[in-house]
């Protein structure tokens, strides 16, 4: 008898596109193993990421909430005074476990995993996880380009030719050293350990196709930079968001950037997710092998994507939230839904995630979330769970989309809009001529409806913590308890009230 809780394995890659895998419409990138879940399950084609940048993405996974109430607006430090997916279902009586990128800081914080083994990535987590200490240990490397791209200092150190690369090169890390290897391996070898009566959730987060773009071994062959699709041009001098971006100022200089430089970027990006996607083929043969595949969640998603060329951007500089940085990939293959096989526009959100693994879960819970449970979704017993789709940036810009039209708008007032049906790559801002118009209101009244229903429940949470937190202080310290029952002023006081009150 199938177990009524499922196993669920939730696989982030980090910073991968909408548009780059097979089963989204994309002829070029090979992804086969999850266009198959996804012709086995279900494709969300408008998942959005409630923020364009790693850390607020994933503590929303983590919690469900808003990166404006979980308190990581950018890449600093994780708070961990909240509650997680994964602390619920260890409650509940799931083993938890979490491999490869999470990108916590602390590294390895207790947001309620079991088992913690990383290969992390900028954050300083590097310097001491588990991927990177094993690859110096057993083969004396260091993976150099990682660093010279992704840390300050080690950067300000590069080689020369390294910044005439623009990060997209071959690793010479070998194909079975690469961290996106070495992550599967780590949690195969878990898999292979545990008890298949008891139900598991893992995350499972690969460091690429975040950049660099430095696939190992045969990936970095597979795509011929020629044959890679160039973006369409885009005149960014009618987009006030971004006209007065300075293409020497990030990471990169891309001032002088050339199409050979960025068909090669693309065929790079490319290969780190091909090299994904087979690993992911090995994750579903291991679940096949342990005889729980019918009985395992399989969720991909992304945290956010990357320009990747488009409006002649690399990486998620200058961080506006086109659809290039909030539009994810989203499969939820789940072998128990009678209603596999379809494809979903409705939109959803990373958000969505905490509710909806909650109730695959049969678990029950009090904390605030600010997404929706996808489940009737992925049933077919409903068309849409909302009418919005919400982001936003750490600079003070929203994106707010409802139907085909989408508003950005900075906190200063700059705006742009689109029609996404006619415009999917956000090149004609019709903000000039609509500014008036009601479009333009109700996606502002969207826009607000999405903030005021971003519930700040630390208050309330904090409140019922207090007293907790002081007796555990107290018991740390020494200090001694003052007891004083409720019920101990009888005896002090008199039942019938001062003539002074009334």
């Amino acid at each position: 008898m199938a177990r009524t809780r499922p196993n669920i394995v939730m696989i982030t890659p980090d910073e991968w596109r909408a548009d780059a895998l097979g089963c989204a419409g994309n002829s070029v990138v090979k992804t086969p193993c999850m266009d198959a879940l996804a012709e086995s399950g279900v494709l969300f084609r408008n998942a959005y990421t409630p923020a364009p940048m790693c850390v607020p993405a994933r503590m929303s996974i983590l919690t469900g909430q808003s990166p404006r109430v979980h308190g990581a607006m950018t890449n600093g430090l994780s708070p961990t005074d909240n509650v997680s997916i994964a602390a619920i279902l260890r409650e509940n009586g799931y083993r938890t476990s979490a491999f490869g990128k999470m990108h916590f800081l602390p590294a390895y914080c207790n947001f309620g995993f079991d088992v913690l083994q990383l290969s992390e990535q900028d954050g300083e987590g590097w310097r001491i996880d588990d991927y990177h200490r094993w690859l110096w240990d057993k083969y004396g490397l260091v993976d150099w380009i990682d660093l010279w791209d992704q840390v300050e200092d080690y950067r300000n150190e590069a080689p020369s030719w390294f910044r005439e690369t623009y990060g997209a090169l071959k690793s010479p890390i070998p194909e079975e050293a690469y961290h996106t290897t070495w992550i599967t391996d780590r949690f195969l070898e878990y898999l292979d350990g545990l008890d298949a009566a008891q139900p598991f959730f893992s995350w499972i987060g690969y460091i690429k196709p975040h950049h660099p773009f430095d696939p190992p071994g045969r990936y970095a062959e597979l795509y011929d930079p020629p044959e890679m699709p160039l973006p369409e041009p885009d005149d960014i001098s009618r987009k006030p968001l971004v006209a007065d971006f300075d293409p020497r100022q990030g990471r990169l200089d891309i001032s002088r950037w050339s199409d050979v430089e960025i068909r090669t970027m693309i065929a790079m990006y490319y290969g780190t997710i091909t090299q994904i996607d087979d690993n992911v083929g090995r994750i579903v043969e291991g679940l096949r092998r342990k005889g729980i595949a019918e009985e395992t969640v399989i969720l991909i998603n992304s945290d956010h994507g990357d320009f990747l060329g488009h409006h002649r951007f690399i990486t998620k500089a200058p961080f506006v939230p086109y659809e290039d940085l909030i539009r994810v990939p989203f499969i939820v293959y789940d072998p128990r839904n009678p209603a596999n096989g379809r494809v979903s526009d409705a939109f959803v959100s990373l958000l969505d995630l905490f509710p909806t693994i909650a109730a695959m879960s049969g678990v029950s819970h009090t904390h605030t979330v600010h997404g929706h449970d996808l489940t009737p979704l992925l049933r077919a017993e409903a068309e849409s769970v909302t009418d919005v789709a919400f982001a936003e940036n750490h600079r003070g810009v929203i994106a707010v989309r409802q139907g085909p039209w989408k508003l950005l708008q900075s906190e200063k007032g700059a705006c742009e809009l689109y029609n996404l049906d006619n415009d999917p790559g956000e090149r004609c801002n019709r903000f000039p001529e609509m500014r008036d118009s009601k479009i333009v209101t109700g996606l502002r009244d969207a826009a607000l409806r999405s903030l005021m229903g971003y519930r700040w429940d630390r208050l309330y949470r904090d409140m019922g913590e207090r007293r907790r937190l002081i007796l555990e202080e107290g018991r740390k310290r020494g200090l001694p308890m003052l007891n004083v029952a409720p019920g101990d002023w009888r005896g002090v006081w008199s039942e019938d009230a001062p003539r002074y009150i009334g």
